[in-house]
């Protein structure tokens, strides 16, 4: 729950540079799970301190979420081995003192071919192409990779052999949770920031929130991001638990970013012209639907994800009866109530049978 918190208060800041996330709670888990004790003593104590940058390394030319079509390949040699390739859009690849590298070393298609391997930033061999120039998220480092026979002890091996695509499961819920969080929590700082804006901009003989299709916009914004919030929350509290997977995960990822997306778009078009400035306070986040679309990208394409996880994955994920309590509201309930207040209902079945099956929310005030 901690790294929840920086995560969020890191979007909440506007602040997308940084890769402590990627650093702390993508790749740290890595080598104090699945490092040796050496691995584990030669970086995690640089990890912690800072002196000691990371980056992992997946994504290639030709194999983006398709992981098993790597064709960075490291081969056995006496005492070590030789690694040859090359990666892109690796976050932190610019910086990184140390990347973990997935590589094939067992030739074809096969999952049980894929090993990770800790390459050190002064290994002959190891070289960064230019950094790359993104849409959104400029302050990210974000870099190629090349691997030209680097040469590595048998010490460098993360893990058992053949065992990375196993290990790179693993993680996912974790990774696929950070991307959520990180996007709830910009969609969030828009609102805010929007919010704030139509109070204080003058328009029509008033502020602009006095304007109702300003207020609907806004009520819209509102429901996406509190439906979001209940669904991450849900799985924050799974992933505490220790009972989160990667379906679910990968749900809330989807769902949080597609939010995220809407909610840009919303937040730009009432911002008007000034929020195409750069030095705007919500620039950063919304000024471009491309200035938060990256945040779809990152382990795997939103269009590929249902070849990974099948419907029948989703047998646990249900709508469940309304309590008795709400049983007599309407769907045009919400219309009765004063134009300044929008009641807004979240209907999230993504729950056990213990938890509650509906998130009711009170009236949501947009004025002051």
């Amino acid at each position: 729950m901690f790294a929840a918190c920086v995560w969020e208060e890191q979007m909440y800041a506007n602040c997308s540079g940084p890769g402590f996330a990627l650093h702390s709670d993508i790749v740290a888990p890595y080598l104090l799970k699945y490092g040796s004790e050496e691995l584990q003593r030669e970086y995690v104590p640089g990890m912690a301190d800072g002196s000691v940058i990371t980056a992992i390394a997946m994504t290639e030319p030709d194999a983006g979420s398709d992981l098993l079509g790597l064709r960075t390949r490291a081969e056995r040699l006496d005492g070590g081995w030789s690694l040859s390739g090359s990666k892109t859009y690796i976050t932190n690849g610019w910086l990184a003192d140390m990347v973990v590298v997935v590589a094939r070393t067992t030739p074809g298609r096969s999952s049980r071919g894929l090993s990770l391997f800790c390459v050190p930033r002064s290994a002959a061999g190891f070289e960064r192409g230019s950094r790359l120039r993104k849409l959104g998220m400029h302050a990210q480092d974000t870099a190629e990779l090349f691997f030209d026979d680097v040469r590595l002890p048998d010490s460098a091996l993360l893990g058992q052999e053949g065992e990375g695509f196993r290990y790179l499961m693993q993680e996912l819920p974790q990774e696929r949770l950070l991307i959520a969080c990180m996007a709830q929590a910009s969609s969030e700082f828009m609102l805010e920031a929007t919010r704030r804006h139509a109070a204080q901009r003058q328009a029509f003989g008033g502020p602009l929130l006095r304007i109702k299709p300003v207020e609907h916009a806004l009520a819209r914004v509102m429901a996406d991001v509190v439906t979001g919030r209940a669904l991450v929350d849900d799985c924050l509290a799974r992933h505490a638990r220790g009972d989160l997977d990667a379906t679910l995960a990968s749900i809330a990822k989807l769902q949080a970013t597609e939010i995220q997306g809407r909610v840009a778009d919303a937040c730009l078009q009432l911002h008007g012209g000034a929020g195409y400035m750069r030095d705007h306070e919500v620039s950063p986040a919304c000024a471009a639907p491309a200035g938060r679309r990256a945040e779809r990208r990152p382990r795997g394409v939103a269009a590929l994800w249902p070849r990974h996880h099948r419907l029948a994955d989703l047998q646990g994920v249900r709508r469940r009866a309304r309590p008795a309590h709400l049983r007599g509201c309407q769907r045009g309930d919400a219309g009765n109530h004063r134009p300044d207040t929008v009641k807004l209902e979240a209907a999230l079945s993504v729950s056990d049978d213990s938890s509650p099956g509906w998130c009711w929310l009170p009236p949501v005030r947009l004025h002051g």
